[in-house]
């Protein structure tokens, strides 16, 4: 750690000079994640319009509870909250927090020494801060994580592009864990933009909460592990090129994303059938503990619960079209109808055979 902090502390004190024709904090935009674009279909609106008025508009800081998610994704309804009910979001991931609590600047920012309100107007930023473990990071000695993102003008309306890292040592590990997202009516802040550092003097209180775990996040496997002393030495002789997703140098673990992705689509082709660890780790050329842990490191989740997750939505898109539980159950891939029924209390509080009454 004291070599990595002598290594940021010299390009401090030796900033470099920008040459002609060069173009400082030049990012190429094209080499960003553009975050994904809700469906706003009747059902989705009217369901999201539904737990909006019932749970955050006149709330007090109740949770919404899980169940209230069976039928539409956590992130869309936190999209449809900044876009059509002026919240915005904060995501942290301790659990109990009841006023929106201030958070000191990054160290290269003018005042980083003063300690502001911050908010998001994007639920793939609340998303990430919230599902990000600090206390493991803290635990691996690795507390940078560094996160862009850069708003795009599309069809008079705001489009976005991500950039989000990791400590390459905090990655390795996959620090990911549940989380809280925060929602705060926007006449309750200041009139400071409100994704903007701001402050104030009387506490903000949210007007609901919701539990959010890594796989609610669509852009999980975006996030790139970073020596982030090699990405900063870079970024003091130009930006062009950012993040320059190629230089195994800044991304350690650059080499393994390809090979991990197509063992998730082959999963996700065929939830059902079932995993064996030795069989993916050859597949991945690597033991089945390394592929494993970098398979959690990437997704947050190992691939038997991965598998499972896929499972339990597939049965439950079956009881929306009607199938009986014991039948859902079965295509489903698992072992019994008992079997279904806990993992499906387990991800949306509830039962199948409640669900299905419900359509």
């Amino acid at each position: 750690m004291g070599t990595r902090q002598s290594n940021d502390f010299d390009l401090l004190l030796n900033p470099r000079l920008v040459q002609q024709g060069e173009v400082e904090n030049d990012i190429c935009s094209g080499q960003l994640h553009r975050a994904p674009e809700p469906k706003w279909t009747a059902e989705c609106l009217r369901i999201c319009e539904r737990i909006y008025s019932q749970y955050v508009e006149y709330g007090n800081g109740t949770r919404i509870p899980q169940s209230a998610f069976v039928d539409v994704p956590r992130w869309i309804f936190a999209e449809y909250a900044v876009q059509f009910c002026n919240v915005y979001l904060f995501g942290d991931p301790r659990t109990d927090l009841d006023h929106l609590p201030k958070t000191q600047l990054s160290l290269n920012l003018i005042g980083w020494n003063r300690r502001v309100h911050i908010c998001h107007s994007s639920s793939m930023e609340a998303i990430f801060h919230a599902i990000v473990d600090d206390r493991r990071l803290r635990d691996l000695d690795c507390p940078i994580r560094s996160l862009v993102s850069l708003p795009i003008v599309k069809k008079d309306r705001i489009a976005r592009k991500f950039y989000f890292g990791l400590d390459y040592r905090a990655s390795a590990f996959g620090p990911w864990s549940a989380g809280m997202i925060y929602l705060f009516d926007g006449g309750d802040l200041p009139t400071a933009t409100p994704h903007n550092a701001f402050e104030s003097s009387s506490p903000i209180r949210p007007r609901a909460s919701m539990e959010v775990f890594p796989l609610d996040w669509p852009m999980l496997d975006k996030v790139d592990s970073v020596d982030m002393v090699a990405q900063n030495r870079r970024c003091n002789e130009t930006y062009v090129g950012f993040p320059w997703r190629a230089d195994e140098l800044i991304h350690p673990h650059v080499k393994r994303f390809p090979v991990l992705a197509s063992i998730r689509r082959a999963i996700e082709l065929n939830p059902a059938q079932p995993l064996s660890l030795r069989h993916l780790g050859t597949l991945a050329d690597s033991s089945p503990f390394t592929f494993l842990r970098n398979f959690r490191a990437e997704f947050g989740v190992s691939p038997h619960q991965y598998q499972n997750h896929l499972k339990v939505h597939l049965g439950k898109t079956m009881l929306k079209c009607g199938a009986s539980v014991s039948e859902a159950a079965l295509e489903a891939g698992f072992y019994d109808q008992s079997h279904f029924t806990c993992r499906f209390r387990e991800a949306f509080d509830l039962t199948p055979s409640h669900y299905a009454s419900m359509q």
